[in-house]
């Protein structure tokens, strides 16, 4: 039996209908995305538990936590991770054997990603684990730390490349009385990255960002500036349509907004297309609005590539009156980085004169604009060489 969606998509052609458009990108282009946090505590004791699925089977080494912050000081003993297997409840049940360390590579004193190591666990492929960070020193001077994940109420964020796959029902649960009950939290993304070792060889998973769509008032879009995710496509190229992504407006800009794509990596690029333009009344003075561009004719992406996605203004404008992108930000080390979407390659950056000149563009650590690309309902994608494979870097929805 065909699977339903399949079945729709023939029915259409059958019937010389439009197929569904596809889209590719690095997902979290929701406006409702957004970070919560929860306290770990010895009293109660109150824990967060994070659900994951391993593809294959593995020995754990460490896992890197995002803490969000960080209140008193805190000691050696005062932060413990545990990995539980799943109770078939949907809720944490035992410790797996040799699954608990209080070994921190740096104890934090603000927010910023904790490593645990030490483990020596196995955990086998496609079984339902959890994270389980505790504060068990009861006998301590009462410090406290939160723990930062994402949310959303469309769940958009889940759609982040290859690693989105490496958790189970992307669960965060909460407990206020040592796991005796627990809360789920839905629509909840983990800021994790898991290093395994196995057989002596170093691997890593997981969603290492850590934090959600915050306005970027900084990198501002006006004038000659532009602000830009810049990505490589892999073994496959695309056919493209449009653009979505989250973006806003400061003030009243006397100019629209509009999306330029460039392509290259050096010297001159080349400003493959320009898209339709949306004026400033089209957004709110609030938060992000979710914008969806087109270009007026088909883009080819080929495959393995350099491309900018640019937000631009079609007027002067200025520093006090701008549109704004909403970054998606993430772990800055390398091995975290390799894990994001289009094999570790997107990147904000930033230009504030002659765009087309490769060398006027800056990156911007530890951050991207999350957008997701529409392809061409008549041909999504770009023949691959030959013998090529298919790029584990991409969602298709």
């Amino acid at each position: 039996m065909k699977p339903l969606f399949l079945s729709l998509i023939f029915i259409a052609a059958a019937l010389g209908q439009q197929r569904p458009a596809q889209v590719v990108g690095t997902g979290g282009v929701s406006v409702t995305t957004v970070t919560n946090t929860f306290s770990i505590t010895a009293t109660g004791p109150q824990w967060a538990a994070f659900s994951w699925v391993p593809q294959e089977n593995h020995t754990v080494a460490k896992v890197r936590i995002m803490i969000n912050s960080v209140t008193g000081t805190l000691g050696a003993a005062d932060m413990q991770l545990d990995i539980y297997a799943d109770a078939g409840t949907g809720n944490p049940g035992s410790i797996v054997s040799g699954c608990t360390s209080t070994t921190v590579t740096a104890t934090p004193t603000t927010a910023a990603f904790v490593e645990w190591s030490g483990f020596t666990c196995a955990i086998t492929a496609f079984s339902q684990y959890w994270f389980v960070v505790k504060n068990p020193n009861t006998s301590g001077n009462g410090a406290t730390f939160t723990m930062r994940y994402g949310a959303s109420t469309s769940g958009a964020p889940l759609l982040l490349g290859s690693s989105s796959s490496q958790f189970g029902s992307f669960m965060v649960n909460t407990t206020l009385n040592g796991g005796s009950t627990w809360a789920s939290l839905g629509s909840s993304v983990p800021f994790i990255r898991v290093e395994y070792l196995d057989s002596a060889v170093t691997s890593y998973a997981g969603n290492p960002l850590n934090n959600f769509g915050p306005v970027d008032a900084t990198h501002q879009t006006f004038g000659t500036h532009e602000a830009a995710t810049l990505f490589t496509t892999g073994v496959i190229g695309y056919k493209v349509r449009g653009v979505v992504l989250p973006c806003g407006k400061q003030g009243s800009p006397s100019g629209n907004l509009q999306i330029k794509m460039y392509q290259g990596s050096s010297g001159t690029l080349t400003l493959l297309g320009t898209t339709n333009n949306l004026p400033g009344g089209y957004f709110g003075t609030g938060g992000a609005t979710s914008c969806t561009f087109y270009f007026p004719t088909v883009l080819t992406l080929n495959a393995a590539t350099t491309f900018r996605i640019a937000l631009s203004d079609t007027a002067t404008d200025s520093t006090t009156i701008y549109y704004k992108g909403y970054p998606t930000f993430f772990d800055n080390d390398a091995n975290s980085k390799a894990l994001l979407p289009f094999g570790g390659t997107v990147q904000q950056q930033y230009c504030n004169a002659t765009c087309l000149t490769a060398s006027n563009w800056a990156d911007v650590a530890g951050q991207f604009l999350p957008f997701a690309l529409i392809l061409d309902y008549a041909g999504e994608y770009v023949t691959p060489a030959a013998g090529a494979g298919p790029t584990a870097y991409f969602y298709v929805q």
